[in-house]
């Protein structure tokens, strides 16, 4: 089996003295993410106000494409708050997440649990109320979520 060009030329250069030590690669990628919290921060806020705003508009049933962007939302905001620490929001929104694949796979639709969810992403942003009681809301959403049925994929 013969060994593609650019794979040497990367283990040749992994063995060459020189670059930055994993704590400095650490370090830097931590500077970097607090560059960008701001903004990022901002993005997270608005995000969530989009999210309200779907939650808002679903009907039963709902539209499909409001659907899937409630869910492409919701993950987002799972990938952003867990990068920055954020993991009462994070766990929440992964909740919404899994409560959106839920009712699709089963085929039906529950607005008032989707809108609990919602209600608690807001509770959660920033410095909410919800922050204090983050694992009280996350045990109550649990309760909810467990009423639904998983449903074959």
């Amino acid at each position: 089996m013969m060994i593609p060009q650019h794979t040497r030329r990367l283990a040749a250069k992994i063995n060459q003295p020189g670059g930055i030590t994993e704590e400095e690669a650490v370090e830097a990628a931590t500077a970097n993410l607090e560059n960008v919290r701001e903004r990022t921060e901002h993005q997270l806020d608005m995000t969530l106000q989009q999210i309200r705003a779907i939650g808002h508009g679903l009907q039963s049933p709902p539209d499909p494409a409001a659907v899937r962007e409630l869910y492409s939302l919701s993950n987002s905001v799972v990938g952003i708050a867990g990068v920055y620490g954020m993991s009462g929001l994070s766990a929440v929104a992964y909740s919404l997440c899994d409560l959106v694949d839920r009712l699709r796979t089963v085929k039906t639709w529950n607005a008032a649990s989707v809108q609990i969810h919602i209600d608690s992403l807001l509770l959660m942003q920033g410095d909410g109320p919800g922050r204090e009681h983050e694992m009280q809301i996350q045990q109550a959403l649990r309760k909810l979520l467990d009423r639904v049925p998983v449903g074959a994929v």
